[in-house]
């Protein structure tokens, strides 16, 4: 059986209109225990105090905070100063779950995937696989989207490699693990605006570990992590999560038109038994992943 106590982390900004969409479908999960494990917002500020620029609207943050407190009284407000970034407000709420509350694996979530009712049960039980397995690292159940109803229905329970770090589960063992690469990371992201980073020094980074440059965001990082301790990352065939955010730092409502996240077809029901990950499952999802780490050189 999965324990439904892994912590939640909801990391939020300056999209309250998406982060009520993601409240409405967490209070809404069913076999998940809620009530029963930690649930934090991490809400980032407005005003970076590098840049002295503003990235949010005060109002908005505030509305954020609140929806949060109306959804889940029981839970608990870590609110910023000043304007993190992503990254560092990923690192705050990383260190309470694994340090501060000491637990064994945690969820993450952002305000901008909405989870079908049977999101939470399935992932519990696939963070139970990882912890089982040293050689997983972040697992999700939000699915490719463009797999239709029907060809989902055939294999739930198979691994497709996890691209982007949404609403994912990690063990503290691989979280360890890939301090040795996010930390250096952070050094050079932590004195300064995240949306003015230093792309130049982070690529350089990334060539000191012979990887390639395919991009330079802290979700980046991590994934070169887990390539660098040999540790994949799985996600499911089966599709328990929707992706809403067409406006964003990385998305344009042009960009989410033309991938098709709209169309997206969830799943009906939980899946709390997965496939074996065999060997030749483990290296083929591995070299996928390696490969896009390695693929585009540094400049």
């Amino acid at each position: 059986m999965a324990s439904h106590r892994y912590p939640i982390a909801i990391m939020a900004f300056n999209r309250p209109d998406y982060l009520e969409a993601v409240l409405k479908s967490l209070v809404g999960q069913i076999d998940s225990e809620l009530d029963r494990r930690p649930i934090t917002l991490f809400q980032d500020g407005s005003v970076n105090r590098f840049s002295d620029q503003r990235r949010a609207r005060e109002e908005d943050i505030i509305r954020c905070e609140q929806l949060f407190r109306d959804y889940l009284p029981f839970g608990v407000v870590h609110s910023s100063p000043d304007n993190l970034g992503i990254a560092l407000n990923f690192e705050r709420a990383e260190q309470y779950v694994f340090e501060e509350l000491d637990a064994e694996a945690a969820i993450f979530l952002e305000d901008d995937l909405i989870l079908s009712p049977h999101y939470i049960n399935t992932l519990d039980h696939l963070i139970e696989v990882a912890l089982h397995d040293e050689r997983i690292g972040h697992v999700a159940v939000y699915g490719h989207h463009r797999a239709r109803l029907s060809q989902q229905i055939t294999c739930p329970d198979a691994y497709v490699l996890l691209e982007h770090n949404w609403a994912f589960g990690l063990t503290r063992r691989q979280w360890l693990r890939n301090k040795a690469y996010v930390d250096p990371y952070l050094e050079i992201v932590r004195n300064c605006d995240y949306q003015a980073r230093d792309a130049k020094a982070i690529h350089k980074l990334y060539a000191s570990w012979g990887m390639g440059c395919p991009g330079d965001s802290q979700d980046v990082t991590k994934t070169m992590a887990c390539c660098l301790t040999r540790a994949v990352k799985l996600n499911t065939t089966a599709c328990l999560g929707k992706y809403i955010g067409a406006k964003g730092i990385h998305m344009k409502q042009e960009w989410y038109d033309r991938l098709g996240y709209a169309d997206t077809e969830l799943y009906p029901r939980a899946v709390t038994t997965f496939k074996e990950l065999s060997d030749d499952c483990y290296e083929r999802i591995f070299k996928v992943q390696m490969r896009w780490a390695t693929e585009k050189p540094c400049c």
